[in-house]
């Protein structure tokens, strides 16, 4: 539970030093169609890079914890995956929906974890981040929450991937659509 598995014959699975998985095997393609640059960042030395972090277990099972480019690094330097968190979330009372982006406080650049929340009417931002923040660990608490004004979190249309990009710039008041200000709280 909670690993995709075992590498299949003729695969091969290690993990860099930053926690990214890499794979090689006769199953795996040389390189992407007509794009030599991607092909060039994404191959090294034989392996494919491919941009998820994770981990092998004892038993040789692939435990993936996350996106390497949607992991926060906080200040300290210390690793949130937002599902993490998410999951943390999703399991309050009043949440329909989060997502979590690293974000930057009003005057400052440092990044910390910050969450959107779809949140059932009458639901408590304070209560809810207080009971997720009770299951993580310090550098993964919840610093900010925003309440999305428009129904559901935006997603890609076929795989229903979070578009953590465009809430970033929402939260940054860049917002193209017209959502409205977030209304950002900063947790008690």
């Amino acid at each position: 539970r909670g690993a995709v598995g075992k590498p299949i014959a003729g695969v091969e699975i290690k993990i860099a030093d930053d926690g990214e998985i890499l794979v090689r095997g006769e199953n795996v393609t040389r390189g992407y169609f007509n794009a030599p640059e991607e092909t060039r960042s994404a191959f090294r030395d034989g392996w494919f890079h491919t941009g998820d972090v994770g981990e092998l277990d004892a038993t040789g099972q692939l435990r993936i914890r996350g996106r390497k480019k949607e992991m926060i690094v906080t200040p300290e330097g210390l690793n949130v995956f937002p599902e993490d968190v998410e999951q943390a979330l999703n399991a309050q009372a009043g949440v329909r929906d989060s997502a979590v982006v690293g974000a930057s406080s009003p005057g400052s650049t440092a990044e910390r974890v910050h969450a959107v929340l779809v949140l059932e009417p009458g639901a408590d931002v304070d209560e809810i981040v207080r009971g997720a923040n009770l299951q993580l660990g310090d550098h993964q608490k919840v610093r900010a929450a925003a309440v999305w004004p428009a129904g559901e979190l935006p997603r890609t249309e076929g795989t229903r991937k979070l578009k953590r990009r465009e809430l970033k710039s929402w939260l940054a008041g860049e917002h193209g659509r017209d959502l409205g200000q977030p209304r950002v709280e900063t947790p008690k």
